[in-house]
C-alpha cells in the first residue's frame, strides 16, 4: 500500500500540470521517504548487549536479569518496545519495556525472575519492536542473546563437626593427637607431664625456666561424596522429594567442606547428558563451583546402577584419610558390606540415609548421620 501510494504521488508530480496537486503529492512522497529512512536508520543503530552470559543462583533466589540498550544514531528514538520471555523460569517482574532513547544514548533495563527448580535454563532471544511516528514502516527485530541461568540446589548450613582425619590441615581441633609440628602456635611455661621433646632449650636458657612449645592442632579430611540417584532404590512414594533432598544434602556438604578448605570429589550414578559424573577430589573455589553446577543438572537414573560398584570401578585416586560419604536410600546388606570393605584402603566411611531411618548403624565400620541432626538453616552463599 505504501509503495503504491509513493508511485501514485510520483505519477502526479510528473504528469499532472496542476501545481497544487503536484505540491500535495510532493509533500506526501517526502513524508513517506523520510519515514522510511528514519525507520531504517533506527533499525541499524539499536544495539542490545548483556552484562553477563551466564548467571548462577540458588533455588527460590530472586535473580536480576540486566541488559543494555544503546542508540548509536544521531536521531532520537521516541518509542521502542523490548521484550524477553523468562522461559521456564518464574517471572517476578515483567520483562517487557517501552522506552525512549535520546541521541547517542544508552539505557539499562532489568527485570526479576526466580528458579523454582534446580537445572540449567536459557533466556533469550530479545524481541525489539519499533515504528516511525506515523506508523508507516514498523519493524520487529529478533536479537539472539542467549543467556544461561544455572539454578543450584538449596543449600543449608551443615552443623556437624569434623573430629577425625589425618594430621596437618586447615581444620582446627583440640585433640593433641593432631598436633602439626611444622606449625608453631605459642611458647608457654613447662607443666609437669608435658612431652620433654617439645621443650625449647634456647628460650628456657634465656629466661631461666623451662618453656615448652605448643603446636597447632589441626587435621586434614578430604571427602568423596557418593550420591545414589538410582530411581529403583528410592521408595515410590515421594520419590522425587527424596531424590531432591539427596541432591540438596550433597550440595550442602560441598559448600561445607569447601568452607573448611578441604578437597572434595563427587561420584554419582545419576545422569548428566547420559554420563555418570565422576569428579576427582580437589580443592578450591572453582572446583566447588564445578561440583555445584554438576549437581544442578544431574538427574535420576531409571536404569540399574550399583553405586558401590561404581565407586570401586571409578579408579578415582583416594588420598589417605579420604572420607567417603554415601548419600543414598537404604541399600541391601551385600552393598553395605561392599562399602565397609573400603575401610581397608585407609578411608573413613559415613552414610546419610535418604529418607531418614531410625537405625543407629548398619555396619560397625560405617558411621550413620541423620538428616535432622546434620542440617541447620537454609543458606545462600
Amino acid at each position: 500500500m505504501k509503495i503504491f501510494l509513493a508511485i501514485l504521488c510520483l505519477f502526479f508530480i510528473l504528469f499532472f500540470p496542476f501545481w497544487f496537486i503536484q505540491f500535495f503529492a510532493f509533500i506526501v512522497l517526502l513524508v513517506i521517504t523520510l519515514s522510511f529512512l528514519y525507520s531504517r536508520a533506527v533499525y541499524y543503530s539499536i544495539r542490545i548487549s548483556r552484562f553477563q552470559d551466564k548467571i548462577r543462583a540458588y533455588k527460590y533466589q530472586v535473580i536480576d536479569i540486566d541488559f543494555l540498550i544503546e542508540n548509536r544514531s544521531i536521531l532520537p528514538v521516541h518509542y521502542l518496545s523490548v521484550f524477553e520471555s523468562p522461559g521456564k523460569l518464574s517471572p517476578v517482574s515483567t520483562g517487557k519495556f517501552i522506552i525512549a532513547l535520546p541521541v547517542c544514548s544508552r539505557k539499562k533495563v532489568s527485570y526479576k525472575v526466580k528458579g523454582m527448580n534446580r537445572g540449567e535454563y536459557t533466556l533469550g532471544p530479545v524481541m525489539v519492536k519499533f515504528g516511525d511516528p506515523l506508523g508507516l514502516f514498523p519493524w520487529e527485530r529478533r536479537i539472539e542473546m542467549a543467556c544461561k541461568v544455572i539454578i543450584y540446589p538449596t543449600v543449608f548450613n551443615v552443623t556437624r563437626h569434623i573430629t577425625n582425619g589425618y594430621p596437618g590441615g586447615n581444620i582446627k581441633v583440640k585433640d593433641k593427637m593432631y598436633e602439626d609440628v611444622t606449625r608453631l602456635k605459642s611458647i608457654r611455661e613447662y607443666i609437669p607431664g608435658d612431652d620433654i621433646r617439645y621443650i625449647s632449650w634456647k628460650v628456657s636458657a634465656h629466661l631461666g625456666a623451662l618453656y615448652t612449645r605448643e603446636y597447632l592442632q589441626s587435621l586434614h579430611s578430604p571427602a568423596l561424596l557418593a550420591l545414589n540417584l538410582a530411581l529403583e532404590d528410592y521408595p515410590i512414594r515421594f520419590r522425587y522429594v527424596h531424590l531432591e533432598k539427596a541432591v540438596e544434602i550433597c550440595a550442602s556438604l560441598v559448600v561445607f567442606f569447601s568452607a573448611l578448605k578441604q578437597e572434595v570429589g563427587l561420584i554419582s550414578n545419576g545422569l548428566h547428558n547420559d554420563i555418570q559424573p565422576r569428579i576427582q577430589i580437589r580443592g578450591g573455589h572453582g572446583h566447588a563451583m564445578l561440583l555445584l553446577e554438576t549437581l544442578a543438572v544431574v538427574k535420576g537414573n531409571a536404569g540399574q546402577s550399583d553405586i558401590i560398584n561404581l565407586i570401586n570401578e571409578s579408579h578415582l585416586p583416594f588420598p589417605n584419610g579420604t572420607r567417603i560419604i554415601l548419600i543414598s536410600p537404604e541399600l541391601p546388606d551385600h552393598q553395605m558390606h561392599a562399602l565397609a570393605s573400603m575401610r581397608r584402603k585407609r578411608t573413613i566411611l559415613e552414610y546419610i540415609p535418604v529418607p531418614e531411618k531410625r537405625q543407629s548403624s548398619l555396619h560397625p565400620k560405617i558411621k550413620v548421620f541423620s538428616i535432622s541432626g546434620l542440617g541447620g538453616e537454609v543458606l545462600y552463599v
